[in-house]
């Protein structure tokens, strides 16, 4: 694909990424308006699995049912709720759009026929950036809004670097692991080193334009 098809197609993605950011982050705002319940939800695994033998009949065969793993979930018509993840749509929606904003530039400089440019390096750095970014404050999220929105959260809960410890007083506490996305960060690494070629790039075009 050339590079100006490529440029339209980053100018649409760019818009449409915009105009979905701002829409949801409003129905966020306006549902708690209209009376409608929100929801969210935490992945939580068991602390202690219990396992339980199943016999189907007609069945010699003893199966073992074992689980571990389900869903948190909290209802509230609350405004704060919808505040919250309105800014987190916000917050979420600029830093995409920023990505591709950078990446948009980076076609047009090469487009014009110099790709290796200061303006490319930098393009490539700051998106980078925010891609390594990106899984982070997806991750600090999970943290932010359980403390938030969890009633007496500090005094129910054990922090930990990589977890919450949900104390349920049942024979199993809750165990809360925000979803790390290692393949953003794989790709944000991979754009950095991009940039640091792009910069040494322009540094040898900027000597081969003061030879010529």
């Amino acid at each position: 694909m050339s590079a100006k098809p490529l440029h339209l197609l980053l100018t649409l993605a760019l818009w449409l990424v915009v105009a979905i950011t701002t829409l949801s982050a409003l129905v966020a705002l306006a549902l708690p308006l209209l009376g409608e319940q929100l929801l969210t939800s935490w992945q939580v695994q068991l602390a202690a699995t219990t396992a339980a033998e199943v016999v189907l009949a007609g069945s010699q065969t003893g199966l073992m049912l074992q689980v571990e793993q389900g869903e948190l979930l909290l209802t509230t018509s609350g405004f704060s709720l919808a505040l919250s993840r309105a800014l987190t749509i916000l917050l979420l929606g600029s830093m995409v759009s920023a990505i591709i904003y950078f990446l948009r530039q980076l076609v047009a400089n090469v487009s014009s026929g110099r790709p290796f440019s200061r303006q490319s390096a930098q393009a490539l750095q700051y998106a980078g950036w925010l891609l390594v970014a990106l899984p982070v404050v997806l991750a600090l999220e999970v943290f932010a809004r359980f403390y938030l929105f969890i009633p007496d959260a500090s005094s129910n809960s054990e922090f930990g670097f990589s977890h919450i410890r949900l104390l349920t007083g049942a024979d199993s506490d809750l165990l809360i692991y925000p979803d790390f996305n290692a393949g953003l960060l794989l790709a944000g690494c991979f754009v950095l080193v991009m940039a640091r070629a792009f910069n040494i790039g322009a540094e040898l075009q900027t000597d081969s334009d003061e030879i010529i």
